[in-house]
């Protein structure tokens, strides 16, 4: 089992509401394996404080999962 997302780029909240769909997503199906994300994750690939940010926000699920 498996977590699917996409775009979670979110430039005002900066990972607040993907981290909302996490936490519901694991929820439901707390054995998921991995995250899929299928979209863009921040709006700004370049910017190293929207991906510190960003990834803060979900550090729980993809700091012991792999995010792919």
């Amino acid at each position: 089992t498996f977590i699917h997302t996409s775009d979670s780029q979110d430039d005002v909240n900066f990972g607040s509401l993907w981290r909302a769909v996490l936490d519901d997503a694991f929820d439901r199906y707390e054995d998921a394996k991995f995250v899929v994300n299928t979209g863009d994750i921040v709006q700004n690939g370049g910017s190293a404080s929207e991906w510190e940010k960003m990834l803060g926000y979900v550090s729980p699920y993809v700091a012991e999962r792999p995010l792919v």
